[in-house]
């Protein structure tokens, strides 16, 4: 049994355990894809126990009402570390944060 794939026209066939590819072009298109936000955790927490700021561009913009622009878990570090004593700020696609020492300097 072979069948067609939608909008794919003659260029690809499968059947129960074999897969054909012909030769064609892919319509190219652009898409962004976020950062994963997760990975900033460990330079967001050096920001609260130095004291000092960090600033992570391209951090996806919360949604008008202030909750997450995002689904990624990683986005919960805005609601995490100002319980920790620390400044957040989103501003321009950059997430920047304080350390407590640091906002207490003035």
């Amino acid at each position: 049994m072979q069948e067609h794939y939608p909008n794919q026209g003659d260029k690809a066939e499968g059947g129960e355990y074999r897969w054909t590819v012909h030769p064609g072009s892919f319509p190219g298109f652009e898409m962004t894809i976020e950062p994963d936000l997760s990975n900033a955790g460990p330079f967001l927490a050096a920001a609260v126990v130095t004291g000092e700021s960090v600033t992570i561009p391209h951090w996806p913009a919360p949604a008008a009402d202030s909750s997450a622009g995002t689904t990624q878990v990683g986005d919960m570090w805005r609601e995490l570390l100002p319980a920790l004593g620390a400044q957040v700020r989103y501003a321009e696609g950059r997430l920047t944060v304080t350390g407590p020492r640091a906002a207490s300097r003035g």
